[in-house]
């Protein structure tokens, strides 16, 4: 039971759908990312059938978009709701957010296994068989650590990892732990390179969620464990109880409900490396100069408002006339680079702030890498989207900036935060370009 693996794969749970006929006849729809919605629609055209759209909560990705070598539609969820008929099926495929699909479409009368299906969801099967692989997993990490290794689990994204660990040590000081573990993925590794954990144990997404769902089902009587359950999507619970209460901003949430620490516990800054040499190489190469180069972060995934293309290609363009050189930071293998006048610059976790600092400048939307970088010493401008907190949508992430701003958060006072609304108007987003360019001239070095 410890050993064997619990999902089949999103592959042969679609296979399985396809033998029994679940599809035929019918207009399929999908919804997650366009990589997994192409991995469906592989496996869909083998049987003579293909996706007629991706649903997509985020109205500003609607419209056609090709990806290796196909054309898919993005539809809102809105527009999906009022066209579908009872030919209508629809497929999610999101391993972070299938719970909150799930119950928006059954908000919306849909049905499961009539409707809509969800892969690699999970059932009550699956969770006995998780607790149980949790169970015999809890007793091989005791078996290595020791009995008494209090266990700190860090699941998420690379911001989520990032404000955990500002305060592990302090929370293991006033409670008098010196055996420790922190378990956590392959992103948790790279954060652990800064803060220098000196033991961690790396654990498949499956290995985490059984510990997760253990934990879950013993409650306070599984001792010595603290999990990041404050935003893990296995934890069904209310989450934003805790977000849109105007009490708390995004760091408090891991400082007093996660580690249940005094306000006044300030956050231990990573040491980060600074391999001067190796940046120097990587500018040089590029043709970028010390203090004169703009890094800009266009990619937010918690953020569904989101300024258009044509902003960061006219923001660009702006800053290339200024005389600035412009570089972009992104992963190249799953993010594309549409500013035309930028290179793209990459570079490992730990070396994010003196990369910043070198380059002298950063603008970029407000995602889970400004938490890292926020420390840096260079001019930075960041960007949220102007929410109405009147009426709470529990389908979205909160990103305004009272909630997650830098300076709101306490992580910085070395940073311009500007707030856009959301509109289809050329002449608006022309008008936010001129706005940054003049925000930006007023920071000083």
């Amino acid at each position: 039971m410890e050993n064997q693996k619990i999902e089949i794969g999103a592959k042969e749970e679609l296979q399985k759908m396809i033998l029994g006929r679940k599809f035929q006849n019918k207009e399929i729809f999908a919804m997650g990312s366009v990589l997994n919605v192409a991995i469906l629609d592989d496996i869909l055209r083998k049987s003579n059938m293909t996706i007629k759209a991706i649903v997509d909560n985020n109205s500003q990705k609607t419209g056609f978009h090709t990806y290796n070598g196909r054309i898919y539609e993005i539809i809102s969820a809105d527009s999906f709701f009022s066209n579908r008929n009872k030919n209508t099926v629809l497929i999610i495929y999101s391993i972070r957010f299938w719970c909150e699909m799930k119950e928006q479409m059954i908000r919306n009368g849909l049905k499961e296994f009539i409707d809509f299906y969800v892969l690699e969801s999970l059932t009550l099967t699956k969770k006995k068989q998780y607790i149980w692989k949790g169970y015999y997993l809890l007793k091989d990490i005791r078996k290595e650590y020791g009995e008494d290794a209090y266990i700190l689990g860090f699941y998420g994204p690379i911001g989520d990892n990032y404000l955990f660990s500002l305060f592990y040590k302090q929370f293991l000081k006033e409670n008098h732990i010196e055996n420790f573990v922190c378990l956590g993925t392959s992103v948790t590794k790279k954060i652990s390179k800064l803060f220098g954990f000196s033991r961690f144990k790396m654990l498949e997404r499956e290995e985490f969620l059984s510990l997760e769902y253990l934990y879950m089902f013993l409650g306070n009587d599984l001792k010595g464990i603290k999990f990041l359950q404050i935003w893990e999507f296995a934890f069904h619970f209310n989450r934003n109880r805790i977000r849109f209460d105007q009490r708390f901003t995004f760091i408090d949430t891991y400082r007093d409900y996660v580690y249940h620490l005094q306000d006044n516990r300030e956050p231990i800054l990573p040491v980060f490396c600074t391999d001067i040499k190796k940046i120097k190489n990587s500018f040089k190469r590029m043709g970028l100069e010390k203090g004169n180069t703009i890094i800009i972060s266009p990619y937010a995934y918690s953020i569904q408002k989101q300024p258009s293309r044509e902003f960061w290609i006219e923001l660009s363009e702006q800053l290339v006339k200024m005389g600035k050189r412009v570089a972009v930071n992104i992963c190249p293998e799953v993010e594309e680079n549409f500013i035309p006048s930028s290179q793209v610059l990459e570079f490992a976790i730990e070396d994010s702030v003196p990369y910043l600092e070198y380059a002298g400048g950063f603008i970029g939307m407000r995602s889970g890498f400004c938490d890292v970088i926020s420390s840096a010493s260079c001019k930075k401008l960041l960007l949220y989207p102007k929410e109405d907190l009147t009426t709470i949508d529990y389908d979205r992430h909160r990103a305004d900036k009272a909630f997650g701003g830098l300076r709101e958060m306490g992580l910085t006072d070395q940073a311009t935060e500007l707030e856009f609304v959301m509109e289809d108007s050329a002449q608006y987003w022309h008008g936010f370009v001129e706005l940054v360019i003049e925000e930006w001239k007023k920071i000083k070095p």
